[in-house]
């Protein structure tokens, strides 16, 4: 059963943004997000990287359509975060499931 959380990041750094599941993988269906200044962002699991930079504009959106085939995945027992590599607001949500 497909679950959402919500991006809420301010700052340069980590945010955890679906806590890790003792029994399970996370696999990232779709996301939505925007960001109130240029910023890089990349997501991870744990403290390894599952994407690259994805650079943003101000104002923008960044969108990858929900899709039951997922996309990337945590290995089990690992939060899902994003980090951002300079300071603004952003904010939006990922469509998750537990593997």
């Amino acid at each position: 059963m497909p679950m959402t959380a919500i991006i809420n990041a301010t700052t340069t750094g980590t945010v955890t943004v679906v806590a890790a599941n003792p029994t399970g993988r996370i696999r990232v269906l779709g996301y939505h997000f925007g960001s109130t200044a240029g910023v890089g962002l990349t997501w991870l699991a744990g403290s390894t990287s599952l994407s690259g930079v994805t650079r943003t504009l101000a104002d923008a959106s960044v969108i990858l359509p929900v899709s039951e085939i997922g996309g990337m995945v945590t290995p089990e027992n690992t939060t899902l975060s994003l980090n951002l590599n300079g300071n603004a607001t952003v904010g939006g949500y990922v469509v998750y499931d537990v593997l």
